[in-house]
């Protein structure tokens, strides 16, 4: 019997949690809420953003209906078949889907310490651990309001 690979989705900074590799072993949700497996703090990312899940035709990337819209190698979508080497872009975070873990370098692997996160800032999508902020930090944080549009009106 053989045993098939797991794929793997792997981003390009790591998440709020300081992960960058997730192993597609069971559904993955993207979005602001710190309920999904994947957290982005962007104001351009709405708290329930994406999902990527499993059928018996292969994975799936769908767009949850959100404001800025979800891009698959470049174009908007909302609900597509996921291909070996697609790249996602959720504001300004891409995200690779690898069928293996093998084409995975091996230091991506490495989950980053508590110690060794902190503020990432990368054009506009700023990763911080919510527990270090003080009140007034996260007041403000409160204020930011998400840039709205719609992907989906056509031009």
């Amino acid at each position: 019997m053989t045993e098939q690979a797991i794929p793997v989705l792997r981003l390009n900074k790591p998440d709020l949690n300081g992960k960058k590799t997730f192993i597609l072993d069971k559904e993955i949700t993207i979005g602001r809420d710190k309920k999904n497996t994947i957290v982005i703090l962007s104001p351009n990312v709405s708290r329930h953003h994406a999902k990527i899940y499993k059928t018996d035709k292969g994975y799936y990337m769908e767009d949850l209906q959100s404001h800025n819209g979800t891009l698959l190698n470049g174009r908007l979508a909302r609900k597509e078949l996921l291909q070996e080497g697609d790249l996602i872009n959720i504001a300004d975070v891409e995200m690779n889907f690898l069928l293996s873990s093998d084409t995975v370098p091996d230091e991506s692997k490495v989950q980053m310490t508590d110690s060794q996160v902190g503020p990432i800032v990368s054009g506009k999508t700023e990763f911080v651990d919510l527990s270090e902020l003080n009140k007034e930090q996260m007041e403000e944080l409160r204020k930011q309001k998400p840039v709205r549009t719609n992907p989906w009106k056509e031009s």
